[in-house]
């Protein structure tokens, strides 16, 4: 193992030692053998798997990142995975199946020269931009690169408030991606923005099967829940980070089983029944719009035929249920209902459907 690895590694034990109140040496054999059973190290601090005494119990609920990846390029063809990731491809073909989605108001790629492309940039975002809008990489995920701005004067701030020019807003996302699209800010549905406080758009992420022969069905849903004024609603971020942001399942009914974030210390997740910026309760709560939201995905599924297993991020907003986008390999982890359990489990089945065989074990 290299010297900077082996460092990395240490550091880790030792804090998963301090927060699990565990000697290091147990923590160290757990995690060798969790890693030699092709856990990520992220995901093992994630879910609090590191700890001794109870990681054994959550691994009946966890579910490995290279499992439930693996049974979805089971499902999904790659070529599918790369057109609906494309946000100006997916937007057209959204269109033309009457999908409502955030209009594209303007794509901006890199045009030659970091000096071209900066000038061309500054100017097209500063004639299509409306007073609130939002940036996003052309094909990007985890919300990296995401920007939620408004318009300040002769210049552009952004959700904290902070401005700059145009030609600084530009050189910003050129060092994010080479290509991004910009569309209007949206805002949530005001039964959430109550119950949270936050202007932040909240989204539902849900997961549709279609059989080999038969209709799409809705298979998994959770809503990702804002806090402490973030712009995004992710609940991870690019490298592994978290953000704080809470997760709630939502039932077959529409309502929120409990919610769930990570631990103050970051190593395992923790039950939160309230919101925490408005002590609200959230735990069954009604999704807004949850039936509607539930047909839009399953318009959304017969509209990408080639997709068998896709993730919609369909927001509950003031104007109804939009689809902010469509994911061909979308990512969950973290569970502690066990529910991600059954969705590996339906998965297979499919990828097996698909193949003539018989589907591989979940456990």
């Amino acid at each position: 193992m290299p010297f900077a690895r082996a460092v990395r590694t240490a550091r880790l034990v030792r804090a998963a030692s301090r927060a699990h109140r565990a000697p290091f040496h147990r923590v160290a054999i757990r995690l060798v053998r969790m890693v030699r059973d092709g856990w990520e190290m992220n995901d093992l601090v994630l879910l609090g798997l590191l700890d001794p005494v109870r990681g054994p119990e959550r691994e009946a609920w966890a579910v490995r990142r290279v499992d439930l990846e693996a049974a979805q390029d089971a499902v999904n063809p790659p070529e599918e995975i790369e057109r609906i990731g494309d946000k100006r491809r997916f937007a057209t073909i959204a269109a033309e199946h009457d999908l409502p989605t955030p209009p594209v108001l303007a794509t901006l790629r890199r045009t030659g020269t970091d000096a071209d492309t900066l000038a061309d940039w500054s100017r097209r975002l500063r004639a299509a931009a409306p007073a609130e809008f939002v940036v996003k990489p052309l094909a990007g995920m985890s919300a990296r690169g995401v920007r939620v701005l408004r318009r300040d004067g002769d210049g552009v701030a952004d959700h904290a408030g902070v401005r700059m020019r145009w030609h600084d807003l530009a050189a910003a996302m050129l060092s994010d991606a080479e290509a991004f699209v910009v569309q209007p800010r949206l805002r949530p549905h005001p039964v959430l923005r109550e119950a949270t406080g936050q202007d932040g758009l909240h989204t539902l992420r849900l997961i549709t099967l279609l059989p080999r022969n038969g209709a799409p069905e809705a298979l998994y849903a959770v809503l990702r829940i804002v806090t402490g004024g973030a712009a995004v609603d992710n609940f991870r971020v690019a490298g592994g980070g978290v953000t704080g942001n809470l997760i709630a399942r939502v039932e077959a009914d529409g309502t929120l089983a409990a919610p769930f974030r990570t631990a103050p210390d970051g190593h395992g997740l923790v039950r939160v029944h309230e919101h925490p910026d408005t002590g609200r309760r959230l735990t069954g709560m009604a999704v807004p719009d949850w039936d509607e939201c539930v047909a839009l995905a399953l318009r959304a599924a017969a509209a990408f035929p080639k997709l068998p297993c896709p993730g919609w991020d369909i927001a509950p907003t003031d104007r109804g249920p939009v689809i902010v986008e469509g994911n061909g390999g979308w990512r969950a982890s973290a569970d502690p209902d066990g529910a991600l359990v059954t969705l590996l489990g339906r998965l297979r089945r499919a990828a097996a459907d698909r193949r003539g065989t018989a589907p591989h074990p979940v456990r």
